[in-house]
């Protein structure tokens, strides 16, 4: 599942995509979100892209935990849910 994300993770679009795919048994082996150059609005102040990356890649990883629990029943590691 190819998927952009903000620094903040997910966009509720995504998310519902995910969670129609988790909720009809697919097996979601791969999420690859695709960090890439995000706005100035969606930055931090003195955030810059390389760190806005590495939010993005660690809130999707909490969002990860959390819908794979919610709608698949499978409770993913944090080093599972960085290898998703």
């Amino acid at each position: 599942l190819t998927v952009p994300v903000l620094p903040s993770g997910l966009a509720w679009n995504q998310l519902d995509v995910l969670e129609a795919y988790l909720s009809q048994g697919v097996d979601v082996e791969v999420v690859n979100i695709m960090t890439m150059c995000y706005g100035s609005g969606t930055l931090l102040p003195g955030e810059n892209y390389g760190t806005g990356s590495v939010r993005a890649i660690d809130s999707t990883k909490s969002q990860l935990k959390d819908y794979f629990k919610k709608f698949a029943n499978i409770e993913l590691t944090d080093r599972q849910a960085y290898g998703k």
